[in-house]
C-alpha cells in the first residue's frame, strides 16, 4: 500500500480529505524526498530523534524512516491511524515508528525531546495553524535542534524576512530569536491533492546562538512585539509614548523607527526599557 498515492490510499478506505482538518496531501514522492533530505542536513549522523506532525497516509513518513533514528508520527485523523497501522506495521514492531494519536497542537515535546538530546520537528503544516507550530518552535527552542515545515509561500516569505523589509512581522522577529529561518525550495500547488489555491514552500529553522537567554519572560515578549506590530505604520516613539520615557526611548532605538525597522536585538533592548 505505500507504494499508492494518497488519493489512491484513501479511496481504497473509502475516506475523503477532511476541511475541517486543513488535509492537503502531497502527491509528488520526490518533492517528500526533498523535505527528508532537508531533515538529514539538519541530522547528518541520523541520530535525533524526530517528529512528525500529520503524517496522514504516510507518503513523507517512508522517507523519513531512512533518514532518523527514530520517528514518532502524529496523526490525529482516526481514519488515518489504522492506514498508519498497516502500512508501518514493521517498522512499528521494531520501534522504528512511534505512531500517536494526538491533537499535533497540543503535543507536549518535552516528553520525547531533551535539551541534551534535541529532536527536529517536520510536517505539512495545515495552513490555518502554521502561526501555532511556529510559536511551538520557539517556546521549545531549548529541545528543539531544528524543523522542516512545509507551509504556505506567502508566510514563508513573512517569517523568513529581514527588518527593513514590508513582509517583515510579528513572527519574524519572533522565530528568529531563536533559528535561522530559510526557504529551502518552492513547492506548486499542483503537487497536492485536493489542490490549494495558494502555492507553497519548504521552510527550515536551524537553531543559532540565540538571543532567547536574555528574555526572562519568553510569553510577555511575544505579547509586546506583538502588541507593536498591530501598529505598524506608526513610529516607535508614538506605540510606546505612553509606556517609555522619550528620553530613555531615544538610548535604545530611533524613536523615529516603525516596527518593521526594528531588528530582533532591537526589540530584545525595547522590552527591556519596557520592563524597567
Amino acid at each position: 500500500m505505500d507504494k499508492l498515492s494518497p488519493q489512491k490510499i484513501l479511496e481504497l478506505n473509502n475516506l475523503k480529505p477532511k476541511k475541517s482538518f486543513g488535509q492537503n496531501f502531497m502527491m509528488d514522492q520526490n518533492i517528500n524526498a526533498k523535505i527528508a533530505q532537508e531533515v538529514l542536513n539538519l541530522n547528518p549522523q541520523k541520530k535525533l530523534t524526530v517528529v512528525e506532525f500529520g503524517a496522514g497516509t504516510g507518503s513523507l513518513t517512508k522517507h523519513l524512516l531512512t533518514t532518523t533514528h527514530t520517528l514518532y508520527a502524529v496523526e490525529r485523523d482516526r481514519d488515518l491511524v489504522p492506514v498508519l497501522k498497516n502500512t508501518f506495521e514493521d517498522a512499528i514492531k521494531n520501534n522504528n515508528l512511534k505512531l500517536l494519536e494526538e491533537d499535533a497542537k497540543q503535543f507536549d515535546l518535552h516528553a520525547i525531546f531533551a535539551t541534551e538530546n534535541p529532536g527536529i520537528l517536520v510536517g505539512n503544516l495545515p495552513y490555518h495553524l502554521t502561526s501555532s507550530f511556529m510559536l511551538m518552535a520557539i517556546k521549545n527552542n531549548e529541545i528543539i535542534k531544528g524543523a522542516v515545515f512545509l507551509i504556505q509561500k506567502e508566510v514563508g516569505t513573512r517569517l523568513s524576512a529581514s527588518a527593513n523589509n514590508k513582509d517583515y512581522g510579528f513572527l519574524s522577529v519572533v522565530l528568529q530569536l531563536g533559528f535561522h529561518v530559510d526557504i529551502a525550495f518552492d513547492v506548486s500547488k499542483n503537487c497536492f491533492w485536493p489542490v490549494p489555491k495558494v502555492e507553497s514552500c519548504v521552510l527550515t529553522l536551524s537553531r543559532k546562538a540565540n538571543f532567547i537567554h536574555k528574555i526572562k519572560d519568553l510569553e510577555g515578549f511575544i505579547d509586546f512585539v506583538k502588541v507593536i506590530f498591530q501598529q505598524r505604520r506608526k513610529k516607535i516613539s508614538t506605540i510606546l509614548s505612553k509606556k517609555i520615557d522619550l528620553v530613555i526611548l531615544k538610548t535604545y532605538v530611533n524613536p523615529s523607527s516603525r516596527p518593521e525597522n526594528l531588528s530582533t536585538q532591537d526589540f530584545i533592548n525595547l522590552y527591556t526599557a519596557f520592563n524597567k
